[in-house]
């Protein structure tokens, strides 16, 4: 592939697989290896930047919604105040600048991000850490536990609290609900299914605020009368040290998109510009709102709830639970909240499953948009339903398990990772993807608007409308025979092969993109020394939280 010398910026040109840079802080290797690429422009829908917000949203919020006021009632309103806008600040700040390494490299996946930077042994520690901390094992059981619980209240089906109906509710709720939400492999599917999860969450927020603030005007909680326990301002005592150490990891992963936001910009229709700004926005917006929402659930539940109660005979004590839904006992409204929040929990599954089987099929470089492609879609979302099932009803500790794991490989995806992608965002301005499409792409969509059916610029494809007889079947213009449905086209994908059709209004890019994990990148010693201190804190803190774990898991057994 040629690119015009105007457009290349340091990239590969004619062919050649170097490429010089005159700054002194981003050299590059004299031998640097690319790969051709090809890029497809869809024009986005008038509704995609706000179905965007539904699926970030459904990233962001879980099951942690439950679990915040147990963790903020135990460490205190300080110190919880304290993780939070450290995990604020730095988890707005990476996605942010992450959104502009998508921009220029437009790569499809964390996976591939991470060998383009860093190379392949970042690469699997990244994909190691992805399948260790965000496999949504525990999705299946508290979603089946939220189903049978509130049917046990709901509809006085006793029967069901037996163990053999909880495993066999996760069965039911793998292969009958989960399984299928995993099927549609578009973002726009996946923002539909969050739609939903969105009205629910909130329907469960207004309700956990109409719950407190009728205590605290009555008086009434849970058909009795409560006295407000103390304000937690501060831990109760220095015997919970671990568990407020091990709670730091909590915190940081309250924002899920580390891993997702790769995929899902690559994958929203748009010019890379658009998509970025659009990404940009969406976090802006969505993070503010879900602080706000984990803050007030977590206030409410530490004022309404005691953090413990030693004595159980007394009456007017009423502990807050891990989870602040079970805290209401005999509420029946509650019980619809706990069901329509388990549809919550089913329906992130698929958006939490994202980025993990993006990973996967590209271990086996697999496009998902051919027919053999889709079929393997399916097939490694099938797998990994079973895997998370099955682990769910083996393991009846899992989460403590997973809480563990997240917190020894949870530093990789949710701190170094973003942190070491932003660390070369220089050198892929010096080398930007992001930029060769929008010249290309502006100059394309002016061709397009002239009438030209063909482009005339190097690697520029225009999709075009078929023509069609009278009885409605495809024509070619030149010949007038039947044509057929698909026209091929070959796209490579580093070294994976696929054909697909062209469609109307769409326009394929090819470029080259370069392999930057040798590329010498030396920044001001400053920027050094600020990164080196961040990742070595961030790994003690890490650190420290697993062994805390471990220490907690040992005392409580």
């Amino acid at each position: 592939m040629t690119l015009d010398s105007e457009e290349s910026r340091g990239l590969t040109r004619d062919g050649d697989m170097s490429a010089e840079s005159t700054k002194p802080d981003c050299d590059i290797a004299e031998t640097i290896q690319s790969t051709e690429h090809v890029y497809i422009y869809r024009k986005p829908s008038a509704t995609s930047r706000y179905a965007l917000l539904f699926t970030i949203f459904n990233c962001c919020i879980g099951s942690g919604l439950l679990a915040i006021p147990k963790v903020v009632s135990v460490s205190g309103f300080v110190v919880a105040a304290c993780y939070d806008v450290i995990a604020l600040t730095f988890c707005t700040y990476c996605f942010l600048l992450i959104t502009e390494v998508n921009y220029h490299g437009n790569f499809a996946s964390a996976r591939e991000l991470a060998r383009n930077l860093y190379g392949k042994a970042f690469m699997w520690s990244v994909d190691i850490s992805v399948l260790a901390c965000i496999l949504p094992i525990t999705y299946v059981s508290i979603s089946a536990d939220y189903i049978r619980t509130s049917l046990i209240t709901l509809a006085g089906l006793t029967v069901l609290e037996s163990q053999m109906w909880s495993v066999t509710f996760k069965v039911i709720i793998g292969a009958g609900i989960i399984f299928p939400l995993t099927i549609p492999r578009s973002i726009s599917a996946l923002n539909i299914v969050s739609s939903f999860a969105v009205v629910f969450v909130i329907f469960a927020f207004i309700v956990l605020n109409v719950r407190f603030f009728g205590w605290f005007t009555t008086g009434n909680l849970n058909g009795q009368h409560h006295v407000a326990p103390p304000v937690p301002w501060f831990p109760e005592s220095t015997n919970y040290i671990a568990d407020i150490i091990s709670y730091y990891t909590i915190f940081s992963t309250l924002y899920s998109l580390h891993a997702s936001i790769t995929p899902i910009q690559f994958d929203i229709t748009g010019s890379p510009r658009y998509k970025t700004r659009s990404m940009k926005l969406t976090i802006l917006i969505i993070l503010p709102i879900v602080t706000v929402i984990y803050a007030a659930a977590a206030i409410e539940g530490s004022l309404m709830f005691n953090r413990n109660c030693p004595d159980p005979s007394v009456v007017d004590c009423i502990p807050v639970n891990s989870n602040i839904l079970l805290s209401f006992t005999g509420d029946t409204v509650i019980s619809v909240v706990m069901f329509l929040y388990s549809i919550v929990i089913l329906t992130s599954f698929p958006v939490m499953l994202y980025p993990i089987r993006a990973n996967i099929l590209a271990w086996f470089k697999i496009d998902k948009y051919t027919r053999r492609g889709y079929g393997l879609f399916i097939l490694v979302g099938f797998i990994l339903t079973v895997v998370c099932t099955t682990l769910a009803i083996l393991i009846p500790n899992i989460d403590k398990v997973l809480s563990i794991m997240g917190n020894v490989f949870g530093v990789i995806i949710f701190q170094l990772f973003p942190l070491m992608v932003v660390y070369k965002l220089p050198l892929l301005k010096k080398n930007s993807v992001g930029d060769i499409l929008e010249e290309k792409l502006k100059r394309a969509l002016h061709e397009q608007s002239l009438g030209a059916k063909q482009s005339n610029i190097d690697g520029v494809e225009f999709g075009s409308a078929p023509m069609k007889n009278e009885s409605g079947d495809e024509i070619d213009e030149e010949s007038g025979s039947k044509k057929k449905k698909q026209r091929l086209r070959k796209t490579k994908k580093g070294s994976a092969k696929s054909t697909s059709a062209l469609k109307e209004n769409e326009i394929s890019i090819r470029y080259r993109m370069l392999d930057l994990s040798k590329a010498h990148h030396k920044p001001h010693l400053c920027i050094r020394v600020m990164f080196y201190t961040t990742a070595v804190i961030l790994v003690l803190f890490n650190a420290s939280a697993a062994v805390c774990e471990v220490v907690l898991l040992f005392r409580k057994t």
